[in-house]
């Protein structure tokens, strides 16, 4: 045995450390060890050893293997009974856990961020705060979407939530497809026959005659004053109606005016804020930019399904906005529509 072989009573000294040490559970020592064993080949661990008063372990040094600690040891044997002491030190966990749930929520704000954008994509800008898109199976059915609600959209698609895509929104309360047929129009030439009425402004034309119904339907029980009469409008001259020319080519509107969107057309030409089955019915047939209307006429949006109130404020519009143009905040109060030329 060496000579500096540490003498027996250093097994007394080590027994007498062991009993001043606080008492364990076993099972507490085989939860460190076994954390400790974790962490060390997970590379989390940083061990660092000292023994006081050394040349070369006086100030403690990281052991990065086996080598390391093979020289360490020997250098504690020879240097007995100096002081020897290890030091283990790992990364907070929870500074780790903190961190890694901030990367988590960046990463999954990002992909909400990414899903907003695919879901753009596939819609139009209806306004400032809100988008339309279309149905698409149904293509007569349409849905506003705020764009506050998208964040909702925008988790249920990431999360593959069953029937959510990135054109088809979650069946909830905020998320609900209008079917723009619903109150669609006949043609106007299909529009039905007015009731007689008596006065200076209902005259009859000249050299026009009374169509009057001969008979009454059967089962019927009109009298003379429910009968109906087609009173046709005319200045007194005798007239041919002529089908619809086709409307020449209206040059572009400047570029200022042609900046102003859709939504600002639509509060020039009085449609109201929640007026969103208009809105739905413009998505529906393709309307996307006010300008549709400088080449328009009343009579080609009935045909589309607008009402006749409806269509003539959306045709004078175009003038309303040019002076909108001009005179910003001139509308607040409202403006009666000019009267129609086809009723």
């Amino acid at each position: 045995m060496p000579a500096n072989t540490p003498p027996d009573s250093s097994r007394d000294r080590c027994e007498e450390t062991r009993l001043q040490a606080p008492p364990r559970a076993p099972h507490e020592c085989h939860d460190l060890r076994q954390f400790l064993l974790e962490k060390h080949d997970a590379g989390k661990l940083v061990w660092l050893a000292h023994i006081s008063n050394h040349p070369n372990y006086g100030v403690a040094v990281k052991i990065d293997g086996l080598m390391d600690f093979v020289n360490f040891s020997n250098a504690a044997y020879d240097a007995f009974p100096a002081t020897v002491a290890f030091k283990i030190t790992m990364d907070n966990p929870t500074v780790l856990a903190y961190e890694e749930s901030l990367l988590a929520m960046m990463q999954h704000h990002r992909k909400v961020a990414d899903a907003i954008k695919t879901i753009k994509a596939h819609a139009v800008a209806t306004g400032p705060e809100c988008i339309s898109i279309v149905h698409p199976v149904n293509t007569q059915q349409t849905m506003e979407v705020l764009k506050s609600d998208l964040a909702d959209w925008a988790e249920a698609f990431i999360q593959n939530n069953p029937g959510v895509t990135a054109r088809m929104p979650p069946k909830t309360a905020k998320f609900i497809w209008v079917d723009g047929r619903k109150r669609a129009t006949p043609d106007a030439s299909e529009a039905p026959a007015f009731k007689r009425k008596t006065g200076p402004a209902f005259t009859t034309p000249p050299n026009r005659p009374f169509a009057v119904a001969s008979e009454a339907p059967t089962g019927s029980h009109m009298t003379e004053q429910d009968k109906i009469e087609v009173i046709p409008i005319s200045s007194g001259t005798t007239s041919i109606a002529r089908p619809n020319e086709p409307t020449a080519t209206v040059p572009p509107a400047s570029p200022e005016l042609e900046s102003h969107t859709m939504d600002t057309y639509l509060h020039v030409a009085h449609i109201p804020k929640n007026d969103h089955l208009t809105r739905a019915q413009l998505l529906t047939n393709g309307i996307i930019h006010w300008s549709f209307f400088r080449s328009s006429s009343e009579v080609e949006l009935i045909g589309l399904g607008f009402p006749i109130g409806i269509a003539r404020l959306l045709i004078e519009g175009t003038a309303r906005l040019e002076r909108f143009d001009h005179n910003d905040g001139a509308y607040v109060g409202g403006m009666t529509p000019s009267p129609s030329p086809f009723i």
